[in-house]
């Protein structure tokens, strides 16, 4: 008589990889030794030209490991996404980035919301921004004050749409390694878009959130690594990123009934304000521009308007 199979384990933790070698040591340490222990780890290698693989092998031995190797890459990240889901065996999934990591209690403190709270599809949480060796530069604090001050300032379960109204505005779930979702919420709506290169998360969150509840835990148990050469900058510098966040926006508006004008609008708003606090004018802008043409009328456009050419005077009069 064969022995009974083993159960399927809780959490599946896909970490899709292309030429992140350099720090994929340290997010593949971040998974292992994670307190909470029901996991399978699946490893998709995009087709890497670096040392990711020779990297990859220091942990394949490791029990409950699978690994599938591209030949060809992909192009796009969500494509990697959606086949770790197909893949999956748990009832959750953390889509754990390869240059990112996180603190050893993230599925500890996670996974519970998801036991106590079978409305919820996904959990989020803070994070500490970490820059390419692996120092703190930020934290999450006061990342989403601009806003709402206090929202993300403590733990929450709540329906989707109140979190939907924010992802209206911003992509307020920004990295998808601070995530932990429900698989079967993920397969309902069809996964991740595919065509997309940077925006597929944000599109995700907001078709799951128009089906499901949402949750977040303040503590910052992501580790998100910014470097110059994240696919966010690159598609900053391509167009891609302006592009793909108007895709998003229209397809919020026809969901929720709101105009899209005036969402894309709004988010050129918040956006280019943001971009005047860091100090980077000419981003702001070229988003009070944007708010400008789809709203011509726009008081907030024409406000960031006048405090972005006011905060370029100085640098005139030098």
């Amino acid at each position: 008589m064969e022995p009974p199979a083993a159960p399927p384990p809780k959490v599946s933790v896909v970490v899709p990889n292309y030429n992140h070698g350099r720090f994929l040591r340290q997010r593949l340490q971040s998974v292992f030794t994670q307190t909470y222990r029901d996991f399978e780890v699946i490893y998709l290698d995009d087709a890497s030209t670096d040392d990711s693989n020779d990297v990859f092998r220091e942990f394949a031995g490791q029990p409950g490991v699978r690994a599938v190797y591209g030949t060809r890459n992909s192009g796009s990240p969500f494509g990697q996404w959606n086949k770790g889901v197909a893949l999956a065996r748990g009832e959750y999934v953390w889509i754990a980035e390869s240059d990112d990591a996180a603190d050893p209690r993230f599925l500890e403190t996670l996974v519970p919301v998801l036991d106590r709270h079978p409305a919820v599809g996904l959990v989020h949480c803070g994070f500490r921004r970490i820059d390419e060796r692996g120092e703190t530069t930020r934290d999450s604090e006061g990342w989403w004050s601009e806003l709402d001050p206090v929202r993300w300032a403590r733990d929450f379960v709540g329906p989707g749409r109140d979190e939907l109204a924010f992802l209206g505005r911003w992509n307020v779930i920004s990295n998808a390694s601070g995530v932990l979702l429900r698989k079967d919420v993920y397969r309902r709506v069809g996964g991740a878009d595919e065509s997309m290169r940077l925006a597929g998360d944000w599109l995700l969150w907001i078709q799951m959130l128009l089906v499901s509840d949402a949750a977040f835990v303040a503590r910052p148990l992501n580790l998100w690594r910014w470097h110059p050469a994240t696919l966010r900058e690159q598609a900053v510098r391509s167009g891609v990123e302006r592009r793909e966040i108007a895709r998003v926006l229209r397809f919020y508006a026809a969901r929720t009934g709101a105009s899209a004008r005036a969402v894309e609008s709004s988010y050129h708003v918040d956006k280019g304000r943001a971009e005047v606090r860091a100090g980077r004018v000419a981003r702001a802008l070229g988003h009070a521009s944007a708010a400008l043409r789809l709203r011509p009328l726009d008081r907030d456009g024409w406000r960031l308007m006048l405090r972005a050419l006011a905060a370029l005077r100085p640098r005139f009069v030098q």
